[in-house]
């Protein structure tokens, strides 16, 4: 999404009403805390941009955010295959009964 504008009073009220869809899409797909910043900013910008364009209100927000929240996550979830995990020295494999 593009850079954010600030939120009106009304976005930022309507923001606060509907966070209970952000923390069922959270449980239902079951992330931790550590998704949260980057889920909850963008679920932000959807219900500004949900608000600010006519043509978007022709569904409930419910349906927007839900499948807008769906295509962030698999964004998220195709960045983290992508990053190499580093295993620390001592979780590495060690073959029991080999000796040095």
């Amino acid at each position: 999404m593009k850079d954010m504008l600030p939120l009106t009073p009304e976005e930022q009220a309507f923001v606060e009403q509907n966070m209970q869809l952000l923390k069922k899409f959270m449980f239902r797909y079951g992330l931790g805390t550590e998704h949260y910043g980057r889920l909850a900013v963008h679920f932000t910008q959807i219900a500004a941009r949900y608000l600010r364009e006519e043509q978007l209100r022709r569904f409930s927000f419910s349906t927007v955010a839900w499948m807008r929240l769906r295509t962030e996550l698999s964004h998220i979830r195709r960045e983290e295959l992508r990053t190499p995990q580093l295993i620390p020295s001592e979780e590495q494999y060690d073959p029991v009964g080999q000796e040095d």
